[in-house]
């Protein structure tokens, strides 16, 4: 399977408040989508409770916030279930 680099453009966002980890990731997953919807569920935030809520949403889907990069030779195992790789903190 594929392996995924996502990596936060831009951690000004206001969006980051609905992720645990605003850090990079490695991602085992069949596609880019699969590999940000992935990243959406293991790192959703409850929203803050104070403040305007806007239309905020979790960065890892908004390519204007988060790069998603195809890795041609990882030094992860490609075999597995979908999965956050790396950190290992965060490892499924």
């Amino acid at each position: 399977m594929p392996i995924w680099k996502l990596e936060p453009i831009d951690r000004a966002s206001e969006h980051w408040a609905f992720s645990m980890h605003q850090d990079a990731i490695i991602v085992r997953a069949p596609d880019e989508n699969a590999a940000r919807k992935h990243a959406t569920a293991r790192f959703l935030a409850s929203p803050p409770k104070h403040g305007p809520m806007k239309s905020l949403h979790s960065p890892w889907r908004d390519k204007s916030l988060v790069r998603c990069t195809l890795l041609k030779n990882p030094v992860f195992e490609k075999e597995g279930p979908v999965a956050v790789l790396d950190p290992p903190e965060w490892a499924d």
